[in-house]
């Protein structure tokens, strides 16, 4: 009977947890300064550093995973510059070079296609801190170089990835498409939308994404809708193109934080119950 008692509770947590997931509104901002500020035309990037967008979305990207989860990382993925452990002081150039090689994102005149930087991603991942990182990806188009691997859904990202993948303190890159082979990536960082009408569709008015811009290096903002017709994301990045959110990619440590937490307080609450009982 005890051992019962014990179980519900836990599952009960892990419930709230969950629903908990989906305020109205639904808005959450990641720490900006945890990022990396890399911009395409910085000093250093490489011949192709003008069509570096994915790479360089991704060094900043991968720069949030460091200084979010030092514990786990260290200075694993992006070298410090100057041994001092500092955040600002992370050698983001010299990462964005060696992800643009052949022997990662074989980044060229015409820019990243999508299975390169997943693949791409993860073989530095795992290089530099192998077997640490969950990755999951959402992704609308076909896979050509490498072989797809289980955890990318072929689909079109949707607003509860993105939006679960941030609450639970994930990096996210997103390749925003204006066509099935022309783009451009960037980091998410927030995400905003209040669903006013309880239809689970966003909004056409006051929803939009927060991200760090690889044409700057800094952050950039675009408003976001989405069809009722087959779930894309529309946004308004292209300001005279229609363009859509054509692949989301995110990681975080393994286990992930937000799993982390639902067991320890499953477990402190299965722990509190026991001395209760006794």
């Amino acid at each position: 009977m005890r051992k019962m008692v014990i179980a519900v509770v836990v599952l009960v947590g892990f419930a709230g947890v969950c629903w908990a997931q989906f305020p109205v509104p639904l808005d959450i901002q990641k720490e900006l300064a945890l990022y990396g500020n890399l911009a395409q035309t910085d000093a250093g990037i490489t011949s192709n550093g003008e069509m570096a967008c994915g790479p360089v979305a991704v060094t900043n990207s991968l720069a949030y995973l460091q200084n979010k989860y030092g514990g786990v990382y260290d200075t694993l993925l992006i070298p410090d510059v100057d041994g001092t452990g500092t955040i600002t002081n992370l050698d983001l150039v010299s990462v964005c070079n060696t992800l643009m090689t052949a022997n990662y994102m074989n980044t060229g005149a015409g820019g990243t296609t999508q299975d390169n930087l997943i693949w791409g991603k993860e073989q530095w991942i795992e290089g530099q801190a192998k077997g640490k990182t969950k990755y999951a990806a959402q992704d609308s188009w076909g896979w050509v170089n490498h072989t797809q691997p289980d955890y990318v859904q072929s689909m079109y990202p949707t607003w509860s990835f993105l939006y679960n993948e941030l609450v639970a303190c994930e990096d996210v890159e997103i390749l925003i498409s204006i066509d099935a082979e022309n783009g451009h990536y960037v980091t998410l960082t927030s995400f905003h939308w209040a669903d006013t009408n309880n239809n689970g569709i966003i909004d056409d008015s006051g929803a939009f994404i927060d991200f760090i811009d690889p044409l700057t290096g800094g952050v950039n903002q675009t408003s976001i809708s989405q069809s009722t017709l087959n779930g894309k994301i529309f946004t308004a990045y292209f300001s005279s193109t229609p363009s859509y959110i054509a692949t989301a990619v995110s990681e975080s440590p393994t286990p992930e934080p937000a799993t982390m937490t639902l067991l320890v307080l499953g477990l402190g609450g299965a722990a509190l119950l026991r001395r209760r009982m006794k």
